[in-house]
């Protein structure tokens, strides 16, 4: 036996070096993984010794339970973060068609209209409809930008355009030869004209050479106004009386004075007459004489905006192209105004 006293042995438990030590290697690796967890202080201690190979005992169920989750390389791994990249705003597409700066900065397309035209441009209560509507609309929407109206009577529109009140002109434009000394006409459609009478035409009116010594009403500064002074200059130099031709400020007034007996015939275009027929109640109708030749009708724009008159051009020709001005025009009953082919529409085309 011998004499030297026996090592004394501790009871206490061997703990590890801090889990923040600058050591490397597989043991304070996992050490690091387990201290990398938020737990509390007691904790952190238990796991990093029970995860020290220098342990001797299994100890307790909970230490068990405690080392194989705290020990485990994927169970509690440090929680990874993942970097989501940086959210991009969505890229606004270019319109279809882009309108001139001036529009595109006001985000708005102004269309003047006297608003009673109907098929054209008229109300039902207080939304205003229309073939023209709905295809102006359609330009807007090419252009990107909304479509407003404003409501000016026919024979001031011109006027507004030069004034640069609204940037386009609705309400079946028809285009001549002295028009386009002033406007400038977009044309999409071909319109004739012919007059209509009251019900059962009791005064026998089944030509224009009918007319000659009778009233007959028109739209002021209209082309049916004009004609109706060309044809009056017929009669008289046929030996007959000149026709007396009264001036309305709109059609719904003009239908008024023939269904009260005011005057004897109207004179518009076609589809305008068509249109104000179905909505006067059978009060009026057409007469038998065929329509005069069919001449362009359009969109009206200021003179001096070409970038507008080619861009609206443009948009019409889509919606020819696309079908969509078929199925508008076809809508109201229309279709015969139609142009054909894919890109029909013409600037000033009475020249």
């Amino acid at each position: 036996m011998s004499n030297e006293a026996s090592p004394k042995r501790s009871n206490e438990l061997a703990l590890p070096a801090s889990p923040f030590s600058r050591h490397t290697g597989p043991e304070h690796a996992n050490r690091s993984r387990c201290a990398h967890v938020s737990v509390i202080r007691s904790v952190a201690v238990l796991r990093a010794a029970v995860c020290s190979r220098r342990v001797r005992a299994v100890g307790l169920p909970l230490v068990a339970l405690v080392a194989g989750l705290a020990c485990s390389s994927n169970a509690l791994a440090a929680p990874t973060t993942t970097t989501r990249p940086p959210e991009r705003s969505a890229a606004i597409a270019p319109p279809p068609i882009a309108p001139p700066p001036s529009i595109a900065k006001a985000k708005q397309l102004v269309v003047c209209s006297d608003e009673v035209e109907p098929p054209f441009a008229y109300r039902q209560g207080s939304k205003l409809t229309g073939s023209e509507v709905d295809i102006m609309n359609a330009v807007g929407r090419l252009f990107g930008v909304k479509t407003v109206y404003s409501q000016i009577g026919f024979d001031g529109l011109f006027a507004a355009l030069d004034a640069g009140k609204c940037n386009a002109a609705i309400d079946e434009v028809s285009d001549t030869v002295s028009r386009e000394q002033s406007i400038a006409d977009v044309d999409y459609m071909s319109v004739g004209q012919t007059f209509m009478v009251k019900h059962g035409n009791p005064l026998g009116l089944k030509s224009f050479a009918d007319l000659c010594g009778h009233s007959v009403g028109a739209v002021l500064a209209s082309v049916d106004l004009t004609y109706l002074q060309t044809l009056s200059k017929a009669c008289r130099s046929r030996g007959k009386s000149g026709i007396d031709i009264r001036g309305f400020n709109d059609d719904p007034t003009g239908t008024v004075a023939l269904t009260t007996g005011k005057i004897d015939a109207f004179e518009e275009d076609t589809p305008i007459l068509e249109g104000l027929i179905a909505r006067a109640g059978g009060g009026v109708q057409l007469s038998p004489q065929r329509q005069t030749q069919r001449i362009p009708c359009g969109i009206a724009i200021a003179k001096s905006d070409g970038p507008l008159q080619g861009v609206v051009k443009s948009a019409l020709n889509e919606l020819y192209a696309n079908g969509s001005m078929q199925s508008i025009l076809a809508r109201y009953h229309e279709s015969a105004v139609a142009l054909s082919g894919r890109a029909p529409v013409k600037v000033d085309a009475a020249k």
